[in-house]
């Protein structure tokens, strides 16, 4: 039991919103999508349902989101 309340604790989610993709809520929470993908092996990433909740694991460190482009001289 005390494993299972681990996992739960150790979990995020974010519920599936009109226009979201894989790609963008990986990009948008800094996860790869191969997290999401770990931790929802039901899920069809071609075909999200609005509503629907992904899960991924707290200890996937999420990536740095640049804030800007880098600039090229």
């Amino acid at each position: 039991m005390k494993r299972f309340m681990k996992f739960l604790l150790e979990q995020e989610t974010v519920t599936v919103e009109h226009g979201d993709t894989m790609y963008g809520l990986s990009k948008k929470k800094g996860i790869p999508i191969q997290a999401f993908l770990d931790a929802n092996p039901d899920i069809d990433p071609k075909n999200l349902q609005i509503g629907q909740k992904l899960y991924w694991s707290t200890q996937q460190k999420p990536k740095p989101i640049p804030t800007k482009p880098p600039s090229t001289h």
